[in-house]
């Protein structure tokens, strides 16, 4: 017998002594406001009735408990071990208390909710050593391309030929830094870098076409920030503003400065510029969403800035970002602001 029958049957034979009690208390009282005193038989009588009464009480109120309470919690005992799959079933035995109907959906509620915790674990796990896989097979390919450009410097230096071997270093350096997985965050001194490696390649790809100039707050290199924010601008600026120009007196801009709490960077070229209808159609590209569908893979001058653009608002909210300014054969301007947050112990 279990926990539950003992407690229904001490409610039961509780509540049924307590009224036989009152029955013969009752009974008693009315015998002594009586001069004739009940026979012997009478007396036999109301005993037995009194006795039936009181076996019949006890059998349906303990019938009334197990069908309201018992069964009920049962059944919701089986069904949290398990033993019970069929929500129908459970549903059926607990409809008529309330109560116990009322632990029954809170009890699927949490199961659910731990269903949908135990779910994501296990995505989360298995998109860790997804990473952690491809991490693996990025420092074997990593390790094999610096090998080769290594190589191909050291012939470059013995063939004399520097454009090359110029070339080579700086884009084992920004394959490098690239794929460093230390976290989100670089220092602005590691983005000026790795924007200064990328643009000797460039300076190289597109001889005597442009220039680079830098008015740097020294003050700022160890401010924390974006990795891999500044090259795509300088790229962007490059192949579409001074590359299609045809003068050769390309420059870039490269300022960095601090506006209160804030981090500004400005890179500017004066090359071809754009229309005012394109420079609305690029601000609302960048701004229209954080995701990149496929038919966006075309417009690889968008998908530059609004990749940037993106992960600054990600990382840092809605009040950071890009902001571009352009005027036809005038040069472009693409101010990169973010919030300055910590310092080099941070990164």
């Amino acid at each position: 017998m279990n926990i539950q029958s003992k407690f229904s049957i001490m409610i039961a034979t509780g509540a049924v002594i307590f009224v036989s009690s009152v029955i013969c208390l009752c009974y008693i009282f009315f015998l002594q406001q009586q001069t004739i005193k009940p026979s012997l038989l009478e007396t036999i009588l109301f005993v037995v009735i009194l006795t039936l009464f009181t076996v019949l009480s006890l059998g349906l109120l303990l019938r009334y408990i197990k069908r309201r309470f018992i069964i009920p919690i049962r059944v919701l005992n089986q069904y949290a071990l398990g033993r019970i799959d069929t929500p129908e079933v459970v549903e059926s035995a607990v409809q008529k208390n309330e109560e116990i109907q009322a632990i029954y959906f809170a009890f699927v509620n949490l199961k659910e909710q731990n269903n949908v915790l135990v779910r994501e674990q296990y995505q989360n796990r298995l998109s860790i050593l997804q990473t952690q896989m491809k991490a693996l097979e990025s420092q074997v390919s990593a390790h094999l391309l610096n090998n080769t450009l290594e190589a191909i410097n050291s012939i470059a230096e013995i063939e004399h030929i520097p454009p090359i071997s110029i070339m080579a270093l700086s884009l084992g350096k920004m394959y490098g830094y690239s794929i460093r997985t230390t976290g989100e965050l670089t220092t602005l001194s590691g983005e000026l870098e790795h924007l200064r490696n990328y643009i000797a390649i460039s300076e190289i790809r597109f001889p005597d076409k442009f220039t680079a100039e830098y008015s740097i707050d020294d003050s700022l290199l160890n401010i924390p920030t974006l990795k891999l924010i500044l090259q795509p601008i300088v790229e962007n600026a490059v192949c579409h503003g001074l590359n299609p120009c045809s003068n050769t007196n390309g420059r870039i801009y490269i300022s960095v400065n601090r506006e209160n709490n804030d981090l500004v960077i400005e890179i500017r070229d004066n090359g071809v510029g754009m229309s005012k209808e394109k420079l609305d159609f690029l601000r609302a590209s960048i701004n229209e969403s954080f995701l990149i569908d496929e038919q966006d893979i075309g417009e690889a001058r968008h998908i530059g800035l609004r990749n940037v653009n993106s992960r600054i608002q990600l990382y840092y909210g809605r009040n950071y970002g890009l902001s571009i300014e352009s005027s036809n054969q005038m040069g472009t301007s693409v101010i990169a602001r973010i919030p300055i947050i910590g310092g080099i112990q941070d990164v």
